[in-house]
């Protein structure tokens, strides 16, 4: 009997961690999350995203789908685009809700357009069942300026596109560089090419020249003063 027992024991620890592997593999052979995305862009580029969802199960899959967004990139899908608050912070993501039938797959498409320049991750797709979440790999994109020699000032600034703007114009973008030119997005004063910084400093340069010529002055007085005073007293003993 104890050996019966002994040996039931040893095939349940041969067994069980074949079996766990089992329900751990399982799920994610038969759901896969794949998405595509171009790796290289430049600023102002549309970008098409593809999410695509195989379902190798035999019954249909109920899915809500969730992406997350990065404030660096314009999402032109607005009526995929969800709030949600959290400790009086507002998060933003996209969300579809689809019913994948057996042993098929569908596909879910976005635009973004990229407002700055790097390289950026876009963060891994979320698809939720009823039984599990399963997750797509992170994407990544790189940015660039378009470089065409035009300063597209709808996207494109002095900070984010050098290139093809240089410091000084109207970007929305107050420079304040040295560069011999009046940044017209500058407040005025700002820009150190701003003549009106110069005349405030010939004006804090009078006023410290006056001051000191005042205070000149002052002192040759009170000077003055005290030797009419010293004078004034001797003249009055030698009278005496």
């Amino acid at each position: 009997m104890k050996r019966m027992f002994l040996g039931v024991i040893k095939m349940i620890e041969k067994v069980l961690p074949i079996f766990i592997l089992f329900v751990l593999i399982s799920p994610v052979t038969a759901i896969n999350v794949e998405k595509e995305v171009q790796q290289e862009a430049v600023i102002g580029q549309v970008i098409t995203v593809k999410i695509k969802i195989n379902n190798d199960l035999d019954r249909t899959l109920n899915t809500k789908i969730i992406e997350k967004t990065l404030p660096e990139f314009e999402y032109l899908d607005k009526e995929f685009i969800k709030r949600i608050e959290l400790e009086g912070l507002e998060y933003l993501h996209l969300e579809w809700n689809l019913d994948i039938p057996p042993n098929s797959w569908k596909e879910v498409t976005y635009q973004i357009v990229p407002k700055r320049l790097g390289t950026y991750y876009l963060p891994k797709t979320e698809v939720i069942t009823s039984d599990a979440i399963y997750y797509s790999e992170i994407s990544r994109i790189h940015v660039e300026c378009d470089n065409d020699g035009f300063c597209n000032t709808t996207i494109e600034n002095s900070l984010n596109c050098p290139q093809d703007c240089p410091t000084g114009i109207k970007d929305g973008i107050c420079d304040a560089v040295k560069d011999n030119r009046v940044d017209p997005d500058c407040k005025e004063g700002v820009d150190p090419d701003d003549p009106v910084i110069y005349e405030d400093k010939i004006a804090k340069a009078h006023s410290k020249g006056s001051m000191l010529v005042y205070g000149v002055l002052l002192a040759s007085g009170v000077i003055l003063l005290g030797i009419f005073g010293v004078v004034y007293k001797l003249l009055k003993k030698i009278k005496r």
